[in-house]
């Protein structure tokens, strides 16, 4: 039996929460600190998530999930949807190593969407998650189950 290749994931927003994380792909990961370089976080208007837009000097803090299979990789672009483009970057990771990950970026297209308000997971966690969690994971599981 061949194993199936795996991948890596940078996560910005609602997905740095393990519980979320799990429940868009029914699986359990162990995420690590990660920085990506030359992008930036804005909330997404009328929503509670973020995007990011590649913005030079600017860095992104997240969590890097390993392991992913192709079926999570297609779960999650259900769960991410139009807005966004899924595309190789590398990651920064403590003691200067490097990582290749995907990343989700808001599409050339709908840059519109993006406000000029930075997003942060201490705001989103405090004023946002229940509601987001009502509106855009449970509201529409049948998208990415």
């Amino acid at each position: 039996m061949v194993a199936e290749k795996t991948a890596c994931l940078f996560c910005y927003g609602s997905l740095q929460l393990p519980s979320v994380m799990n429940i868009v792909t029914g699986r359990e990961f162990i995420g690590q600190p990660a920085w990506l370089k030359d992008f930036a976080i804005f909330r997404m208007k009328q929503a509670e998530y973020p995007g990011i837009t590649p913005r030079s000097g600017d860095t992104v803090g997240g969590i890097l999930y390993r392991n992913l299979t192709k079926q999570d990789l297609r779960s999650l672009d259900a769960f991410e949807g139009e807005q966004y483009d899924r595309r190789q970057v590398i990651v920064s990771l403590e003691s200067d190593l490097r990582q290749a990950a995907w990343v989700y970026v808001v599409r050339a297209d709908r840059q519109n969407e993006l406000t000029d308000e930075t997003w942060t997971l201490s705001q989103f966690m405090a004023n946002d998650y229940e509601q987001f969690m009502t509106r855009f994971v449970l509201g529409r599981w049948d998208l990415f189950t």
